[in-house]
């Protein structure tokens, strides 16, 4: 999964269900190969936003409303690292925590990457 650029911050991670988990990594378009898969942050969004970190909660607030849009919301948490997760519940109720760990973490494509383990493995 590294190759494919999971395990670093910042990610989203999206609650499917009880302990099932998956995994958006947030990466900078011009930074990194094209067999990296999740959501890609481009130099133009980062001037938008104000910087890279606007640019990541931007990015976290779209993909909830996209769900929101198609009827299925869920709950999500902007990763941006190991003891910090900014949460938005399916009902669009926003919170700080911990962040979330374990169960059965998935990628973009449905394919298991981790199993009750943390979700990340380093920091760039």
């Amino acid at each position: 999964p590294l190759e494919r650029g999971y395990g670093h911050f910042p990610y989203i991670v999206i609650r499917k269900f009880p302990a099932i988990y998956q995994q958006i990594p947030i990466h900078r378009k011009e930074e990194v190969p094209d067999s990296f898969e999740g959501f890609f942050i481009t130099e133009a969004l980062v001037k938008e936003a104000g910087g890279y970190n606007s640019a990541c909660f931007k990015a976290f607030n779209t993909i909830w409303k996209l769900q929101k849009n198609t009827g299925t919301p869920l709950d999500m948490c902007l990763v941006v690292s190991a003891t910090t997760g900014f949460y938005i519940s399916k009902e669009g109720k926003s919170a700080v925590g911990d962040i979330p760990f374990g169960g059965s973490l998935e990628d973009v494509k449905g394919r298991i990457i981790k199993l009750n383990k943390k979700h990340y493995e380093y920091s760039i």
